[in-house]
């Protein structure tokens, strides 16, 4: 800092130090100089170790205690995930591709752009990777088409996302692919599908103890209801959800539910107690990295 070679920003609280851009051009000038195969072990090195925030079990991390600082971890690395991605693909590093890419795409999920997510994505699937191996990515590509309005290819990639989850078997994948089933569904207005999709979910996560998911499953089983007309009922639903949540530290989930439960205490013409839920809901979802949330 002293030598003007490195900023530091403290605005986010944990201060991030970064280089300045006419020292990383001359960095990847001095690497160039060292040919070809330092460059390649070079980038393998920044791969892995980028890769390491994208895998399965990190991801799963976010809807815990903790995880908001790991979301934000995310979104502030976003660049270094991308060019992880991008290194991966030009040397032919599957694996090392697939988590930085699963790592990417939980920040487009959360704030788009959504167009971006789904061409990275496409551009690992086209590795030959096994079917267990691959869930989360097949998940996200039908997350974007769902975002980006492409209804019927997003409908298709959730029903094949439940069946390759029951054919590895993969118990927990099962049931969120089910309650994004669901979930478009609804959006469809298909309310009795929807509902029978988010009531096999919700039994299913009860069943395996699946505290958080039990929580995702009792929400989206009030919004349904609350599509049919039964505000009060829904509100019971989603009070439990959010009572889970705020066990769980699952700060994300409790951000959504919050809103939701505003927008239905709008309809019910409450419009003070919404206020209060709408304020409480942006700043939990500040603090979660979910922009799309505090937007609306």
């Amino acid at each position: 800092v002293e030598h003007s070679l490195v900023m530091v920003d403290s605005s986010l609280g944990e201060p991030r130090i970064s280089l300045l851009s006419t020292v990383s051009e001359y960095g990847r000038d001095k690497l160039k100089e060292m040919g070809k195969e330092a460059c390649k072990a070079f980038a393998l090195r920044h791969a892995q170790h980028f890769a390491g925030f994208g895998t399965e079990e990190k991801l799963l991390a976010l809807s815990k205690h903790g995880g908001s600082d790991q979301k934000r971890w995310l979104h502030e690395n976003l660049e270094n995930l991308v060019s992880a991605t991008q290194n991966a693909i030009h040397f032919g590093w599957p694996d090392e591709a697939k988590n930085a890419c699963q790592g990417c795409n939980e920040v487009w999920a959360s704030r788009g752009p959504f167009s971006t997510g789904l061409a990275l994505t496409e551009h690992v699937l086209a590795f030959n990777f096994p079917a267990d191996q691959v869930f989360r990515l097949h998940m996200q590509r039908a997350h974007f088409h769902h975002r980006l309005g492409n209804l019927s290819q997003s409908e298709e990639d959730y029903a094949k996302a439940v069946k390759m989850a029951q054919e590895i078997p993969y118990p927990r994948g099962e049931r969120e692919a089910l309650r994004w089933c669901g979930r478009l569904k609804m959006q469809l207005g298909n309310l009795e599908d929807a509902e029978k999709l988010f009531d096999t979910s919700l039994a299913l996560s009860r069943e395996q103890n699946a505290d958080v998911e039990v929580g995702r499953a009792s929400c989206l089983k009030g919004m349904v209801v609350s599509q049919k007309g039964y505000h009060k009922r829904a509100l019971k639903w989603l009070q439990k959800g959010l009572t889970i949540f705020e066990s769980t530290g699952a700060r994300l989930d409790q951000g959504i539910t919050t809103h939701i439960i505003g927008e239905i205490q709008c309809r019910l013409g409450d419009l003070d107690q919404a206020k209060v839920l709408f304020e409480k809901a942006a700043e939990i979802a500040g603090e979660a990295g979910d922009q799309i949330t505090q937007n609306r």
